[in-house]
C-alpha cells in the first residue's frame, strides 16, 4: 500500500472543464494539452469530482488516486 509520503504532488490544473454527472470521464475543453481525460478513484470505484484540481487535492490528501489519459505527451 502506498502511503501519502510516497505520492507525487501535482500542481492544480485549472484549464480542464467541469465534470458533468453523465460524463464517463471528464475531458479537456479549451487549451491543447497532453491530458485528454481524467478520473478520480477511491477503493477501485470512480467517484465524481468537480475538476482535476479538486481530484488531485483529494488524492494528495490520501483519498484514492487520479487516473490521467494522455495523448502525444512531450
Amino acid at each position: 500500500m502506498t502511503t501519502a509520503s510516497h505520492r507525487r504532488y501535482l500542481q492544480p490544473i485549472s484549464s480542464l472543464s467541469r465534470r458533468s454527472e453523465t460524463d464517463d470521464i471528464a475531458e479537456s475543453s479549451s487549451t491543447p494539452s497532453s491530458i485528454i481525460a481524467w478520473a478520480w478513484y477511491v477503493d477501485g470505484v470512480r467517484k465524481p469530482a468537480e475538476n482535476l484540481s479538486v481530484a488531485a487535492h483529494l488524492a494528495n490528501a490520501g483519498e484514492g488516486f487520479v487516473w490521467l489519459g494522455l495523448k502525444d505527451p512531450e
